[in-house]
């Protein structure tokens, strides 16, 4: 739900006297996904900032879960006709063997790994395909270029089950841009404050604004300080690889970023080994567990995580 306001002074030239005139309107919820072939709507963002419920309204209808081989999340970036392109890291679906993908309305979509596209050497993305009657949202893409420290920046995804929860649970956090580097292994320049669960790799990084501006997908401790720093690939990073393979980036992009569509999963992602950036390697341990029949969500316990 977003609320737009207008401010209109009209002034009186002939007397002293001003009189504003204040008009809100109020701008109804986005609506749920239907099963025909209409087209998908992009969900459109103003410049004023959201508040985080709003902000995970959009994020709820735009992350997907993905299951099978590997456990992870996505966004669904892209729609052209019947077929949705959903962005999320090349480490969740790496391994060779069937896939699930999960939508926010309980749908289910089956590929494989030899669907999947790498984004570019290098870059821990990739996209896949799926084709449905049904009708989703995209992500509406911001500019990763203009992200300063101290941003509000918001991640979500579906985190795998742990102590406390035997299955997987969507998670949408909050939180600030901390850092920006430069060459950061496989693309990972943005560090950020939002606490990410294994399981939320390829999960969107949304601004104030509801606008995807980057893939979140790792996390690292440095033991020496025992405080760990999340990182997210800007997604203009995507973008310019994307326009040079030639892979559909978005139908939806702000007039000062660029748009990707992202599709909601429900399974808690595990997350798949992680590339540590300061540390040698991780590797994930292959302890899977069947914790959904229905979904046939695998949970593998990891010492580090991509968020």
């Amino acid at each position: 739900m977003k609320l737009s306001f207008w401010f209109n002074p009209i002034i009186s030239l002939v007397s002293a006297s001003a009189i504003v005139l204040l008009q809100v309107q109020n701008l109804t919820a986005l609506p749920l996904p239907q099963v025909d072939n209409a087209v998908s709507p992009a969900l459109q963002v103003n410049n004023a900032a959201l508040t985080a419920p709003e902000v995970n309204k959009i994020a709820k209808q735009i992350t997907v879960r993905i299951d099978g081989a590997n456990t992870g999340s996505g966004v669904i970036v892209n729609q052209q006709g019947n077929t949705y392109t959903v962005l999320t890291n090349m480490h969740v679906v790496e391994y060779a063997g069937n896939y699930r993908l999960q939508t926010y309305d309980g749908r289910v979509y089956a590929f494989t790994h030899k669907q999947t596209q790498t984004v570019s050497r290098g870059v821990d993305l990739a996209v896949l395909e799926f084709t449905t009657t049904a009708t989703y949202h995209t992500a509406e893409i911001g500019n990763s270029d203009q992200l300063n420290e101290g941003m509000s920046v918001y991640v979500a995804g579906w985190a795998d089950p742990d102590a406390i929860s035997n299955q997987r649970s969507y998670r949408f956090q909050d939180g600030r841009i901390a850092a920006r580097i430069t060459g950061g292994r496989n693309g990972y320049n943005l560090v950020y404050s939002n606490v990410t669960k294994p399981g939320m790799s390829g999960g969107p990084i949304l601004d104030e604004q509801g606008r995807l501006v980057g893939i979140n997908g790792q996390a690292l401790t440095d033991e020496r300080i025992e405080v760990t720093d999340f990182y997210g690939i800007p997604i203009n990073i995507y973008l310019k690889f994307a326009a040079e393979n030639k892979i559909p980036s978005s139908n939806n992009i702000d007039s000062q970023k660029p748009s990707l569509s992202i599709e909601p999963q429900n399974p808690f992602l595990n997350q798949d080994h992680i590339n540590n950036l300061l540390l040698e390697q991780t590797i994930l341990n292959n302890n899977q567990n069947q914790i959904n029949p229905q979904i046939n969500d695998i949970f593998i316990d990891t010492n580090f995580s991509n968020t």
